[in-house]
């Protein structure tokens, strides 16, 4: 299947709703995470160990060291607590709120949510936007190639159909 470059602009201007991309924030973390069921001491325990480490944040001392050496969050702490991007919908309310209020760069005070006590840092934030083509082409030049292949595939069968008998034997 070959799809021209006019096909993919046409895709493209045909369907803008496809290439929305809401506000988003890249943004790491520090968790230092209580069970569900945790206590005021387990809770006051957590925060303690929180503001010790936003101390050494605000200090200066690397925050993706500190998130490898204290974030409770296995998957994110080998990382330096970056989470990437996300957008509105996709994390806790309390931390969402937190996250996309920030500027790039900004460090923000304790957040507490249902997982624990978290040190917030924002390394990015990106207005909700249009995805401009020159950016998502060769995705979309797939996209386009693979619906092209279906739709193929779909009249060879139903042309089989239409010109084909079937016994069954029994």
């Amino acid at each position: 299947v070959t799809v021209t470059p006019v096909q993919v602009d046409e895709f493209y201007k045909n369907n803008p709703q496809q290439f929305q991309q809401p506000e988003r924030v890249r943004a790491s973390h520090i968790l230092f995470g209580f069970p569900q069921n945790a206590d005021e001491a387990g809770r006051q325990l957590a925060r303690t160990r929180a503001a010790t480490v936003l101390k050494d944040v605000k200090s200066g001392k690397d925050f993706a060291e500190l998130a490898r050496m204290h974030s409770a969050d296995s998957g994110s702490a080998p990382n330096g607590g970056d989470l990437g991007y996300f957008q509105q919908g996709q994390m806790v309310a309390a931390f969402e709120k937190v996250a996309f209020s920030m500027k790039p760069g900004q460090t923000g005070e304790l957040v507490e949510s249902e997982f624990g006590v978290h040190i917030i840092r924002v390394a990015d934030h990106q207005a909700a936007r249009t995805l401009p083509l020159a950016e998502i082409r060769p995705q979309l030049q797939q996209f386009v190639e693979e619906q092209r292949r279906q739709e193929l595939t779909q009249a060879f069968v139903n042309g089989l159909k239409t010109t084909s008998t079937a016994e069954i034997y029994i």
